[in-house]
């Protein structure tokens, strides 16, 4: 009997089958494919609100609520750092305004923009590099316009160990790191707020998000990459910090959680006005056991 050769569809189909299994064994080898990076994320529209934001920006903390804007509708968690405008010197821009609908877009690109149009700080004394930028770092997005300066996140953490913690109950443990009195925030997402103009039961629903549990474990980490992980693992909040001055130090700053769903919390500091210096701290501090 005449044996006959493979029509050109059979040799086409074992050639698939056979770049199917070679990219079914990378992928479970973690290998023939790259993560895209976080910057491409397109950014949505949460239950179908407007994303929309104003340029040019008036003040830094516009432009931090930009920033955490987009961040959540990309769902990547970010970290915004920024030296705290003197507010009552903050005038609106003049001139004309541009309109910019986030939907859509990639958060690099809206980033890019949002950098390279960030308002000037308003203060008497102010870096002379203070330029925002952004980067990818531990997972997250980093925003800062002092990078290349020492602060208070810079101090190493030896150890912090955190089970079935929430990220109020996280901050009182960050905080205490500088501040052994610092008061337990553990139920901050069960305060009620000054001003609220919806319902208090929306209020309540939203807060709620800070209410989910996780456990990490850290071992010789500075503030910031704590709070990378913290984020990380809660799985859907940013975090800021605003520095009070240019010393960048722990005094009157303040650290705030924004959740995707646009609830918030923030934590700051009280203690007297004083020069911070980086050292490494000996402090270890434990929560849940």
């Amino acid at each position: 009997m005449e044996r006959r050769s493979p029509g050109p569809f059979q040799a086409k189909s074992r050639w698939s089958v056979g770049v199917l299994l070679v990219v079914t064994v990378l992928a479970a080898l973690g290998l023939g494919s790259r993560q895209l990076p976080l910057g491409s994320r397109k950014i949505a529209s949460p239950e179908g609100y407007q994303m929309i934001i104003t340029l040019p920006m008036a003040a830094g903390f516009i432009m931090e609520s930009a920033a955490m804007r987009a961040a959540s509708g990309a769902r990547v968690p970010l970290g915004f750092e920024r030296i705290e405008d003197d507010r009552l010197r903050v005038r609106p821009t003049r001139g004309s305004e541009q309109r910019v609908d986030l939907v859509g877009q990639p958060l690099g690109q809206v980033l890019d923009q949002l950098t390279r149009e960030a308002p000037k700080l308003v203060r008497a004394v102010v870096p002379d590099d203070y330029r925002f930028t952004w980067r990818e770092e531990d997972g997250t997005i980093s925003v800062s316009p002092v990078r290349g300066h020492q602060s208070f996140l810079d101090t190493v953490i030896p150890s912090l160990d955190l089970k079935d913690t929430t990220l109020p109950a996280a901050a009182t443990a960050l905080h205490r790191f500088f501040e052994s009195q610092y008061p337990d925030r553990s139920r901050a997402a069960d305060e009620l707020p000054r001003t609220w103009l919806g319902t208090l039961e929306k209020f309540l629903e939203k807060q709620a998000i800070f209410k989910r549990t996780f456990s990490i474990t850290l071992t010789n980490v500075t503030v910031r990459q704590a709070l990378n992980a913290l984020v990380k693992a809660h799985g859907e909040v940013s975090w800021s910090v605003t520095f009070s001055d240019d010393t960048l130090g722990y005094q009157d700053c303040n650290i705030r959680f924004e959740a995707f769903n646009g609830a918030s919390l923030s934590f700051g500091a009280k203690l007297p006005p004083k020069r911070w210096e980086p050292k490494h701290h000996v402090l270890t501090y434990t929560v849940g056991q």
